[in-house]
């Protein structure tokens, strides 16, 4: 389940990071500048980072001749279950290696604290989503893409929005999802939302 923490870090510049692939080579963000990047934190033990793996590679297929770097990044390590994986499921997208968990330096500047999560970095370095991977939209992408993405206080309110409905379609399916720990900060940042709209009109 993703957390609020995401709605925060969109619209910052995307922190580096340096990670192994399978084979051991160091791959580090600094080398996608000028590039759009699509990352996805996950893990083989996560249920729905599996069941959103395949939205992942067909993003993937789509949009790699037009300039989509996608980067999978597991949090299990080299020496775990996941590069047999992604090898007997034919994913075909980059992936990169995290051994530890989110009390790593990079996981908390990313905000990890819930797997999966996709953030989209534009070609300017800053962070434009972070959220549910089934969340974001083929048009934002699209829109990276052609360097033609809205303000970030827009981008901000779609996002929260589009993870607030996560949240509840997750806790509608559990009895006592009413008392849930992360429901006053959804309403808390709902109200935020109820702010951010008016700068449709200014």
């Amino acid at each position: 389940l993703i957390t609020t923490s995401a709605f925060s870090i969109i619209g910052q510049n995307a922190p580096n990071f340096r990670f192994p692939d399978k084979n051991g080579k160091l791959h580090s963000l600094k080398h996608y500048k000028g590039k759009i990047v699509l990352l996805q934190i996950w893990a083989t033990w996560c249920g729905p980072c599996r069941r959103s793996m395949p939205r992942t590679q067909a993003l993937h297929n789509r949009y790699k001749s037009k300039g989509l770097n996608v980067i999978a990044i597991n949090i299990e390590g080299r020496n775990s279950p996941a590069p047999a994986y992604i090898k007997n499921n034919n994913y075909t997208f980059k992936v990169l290696y995290s051994e530890g968990t989110y009390g790593k330096r990079i996981m908390k500047k990313l905000r990890v604290r819930g797997i999966p999560y996709m953030i989209l970095i534009d070609k300017h370095g800053v962070i434009r989503f972070a959220g549910h991977p089934l969340s974001i939209s083929e048009g934002l992408i699209q829109n990276a893409l052609n360097d033609r993405l809205p303000d970030v206080k827009i981008l901000k309110l779609t996002s929260l929005i589009g993870n607030l409905e996560k949240y509840i379609s997750w806790n509608s399916q559990n009895r006592n999802w009413k008392y849930a720990g992360g429901r006053k900060r959804w309403v808390a940042l709902l109200k935020g939302a109820n702010t951010l709209q008016k700068i449709k009109t200014t």
